[in-house]
């Protein structure tokens, strides 16, 4: 019908013939319901405290706040939809008028990020936290194991104990079960700095926890990071024997592509082997940036790569560092120039 109004109009040359189809169209979509139509009633309402219990997700007070995760979008991770996710309440009435209850007229963004629990001592008496840009794990461990193996970490529980008598575990209010609730009442809380995967690691070896072949096959990176670790919060000793054995498996690794932490290590274990050779080779590899251009920052122009990637360079001990920087260029053939 609007179409042939349109038409007709064209056909006589009438001016009204745009007018006319308009009135045609806006015939088709009348609203049926009060001055709010069926669209505004289900997205201009807020959400009842019953329905974001539905989609909350766990709330950890010791995490980043900056970086959010959750279902209901916040400004850091909205999209094109908008700022913030509104679900439909029970509350008001059919016409869709806005309820002016105190209680469910809030908004209820989340910014917290996703909470792993890793189990470690069954009777555990600490929390550990440990944050990483996509997610926080908090480990149950045993305090007196942490206490006897690191006498960082015996100085920090103690720290800890001063300024308060004990954090519950967040997840008390989640498990019904009364052996756990009661055995959170009074836990030791720490927050940690490192690498997650690298932490459960170590508490399970230290708790001699784990799977005997798991803990043989950890990757370099992990490796590398439990170094870090154990120079940070004095865990060598405890973990003499694990670190060892890594050393030893990856020790024929060392010159190859992607080993180039091995200075690293080797220096936190007090070895020497195939430092002079990496580094040698290393100094040689290295590329040239244009002044003021250099991940490094002003004023160094030379870069580590290797097979066309950059080296991240940033636990090497200064002094084989520097060593590594007075090494003369092997040429600028094969070394990816950057002009």
């Amino acid at each position: 019908m609007a179409d042939q109004t349109l038409n007709n109009g064209r056909h006589d040359g009438s001016a009204e013939a745009w007018p006319r189809y308009r009135r045609t169209l806006c015939s088709y979509y009348l609203p049926t319901k009060g001055p709010r139509s069926q669209w505004e009633a289900i997205h201009l309402r807020t959400p009842s405290n019953s329905e974001i219990s539905g989609i909350s997700t766990v709330q950890d007070t010791d995490s980043n706040s900056t970086v959010p995760w959750s279902p209901i979008r916040t400004d850091a991770n909205s999209d094109s939809l908008g700022p913030g996710l509104f679900v439909p309440s029970d509350e008001g009435d059919e016409s869709g008028e806005d309820d002016e209850s105190d209680e469910d007229t809030e908004y209820y963004p989340s910014t917290s990020l996703p909470v792993i629990f890793v189990s470690i001592a069954d009777n555990y008496d600490c929390i550990v936290t440990v944050s990483s840009e996509c997610e926080t794990t908090k480990f149950r461990v045993s305090e007196k194991v942490l206490s006897v193996s690191s006498p960082v970490l015996r100085n920090l529980i103690t720290e800890a104990k001063t300024r308060t008598s004990g954090a519950v575990d967040p997840i008390e209010a989640d498990d019904n079960e009364s052996s756990e609730s009661e055995n959170s009442d009074f836990n030791t809380s720490l927050t940690l700095e490192g690498d997650p995967s690298a932490f459960k690691i170590v508490f399970q070896v230290i708790h001699f926890q784990g799977d005997g072949e798991q803990l043989k096959n950890i990757e370099f990176k992990v490796f590398t990071q439990i170094v870090w670790l154990c120079e940070k919060y004095g865990l060598h000793k405890a973990l003499r024997k694990w670190t060892r054995f890594w050393r030893k498996k990856y020790e024929p690794h060392a010159l190859e592509p992607g080993y180039e932490n091995w200075l690293y290590i080797a220096d936190a274990l007090k070895k020497t082997k195939h430092v002079e050779k990496l580094s040698t080779l290393l100094g040689r590899d290295c590329g040239i940036f244009p002044a003021g251009r250099s991940p490094e920052g002003p004023g160094q122009g030379r870069f580590f790569s290797r097979n066309g990637q950059v080296v991240d360079a940033s636990l090497w001990p200064p002094m084989t560092f520097c060593k590594i920087l007075r090494i003369p260029l092997s040429g600028y053939q094969g070394l990816g120039m950057v002009e």
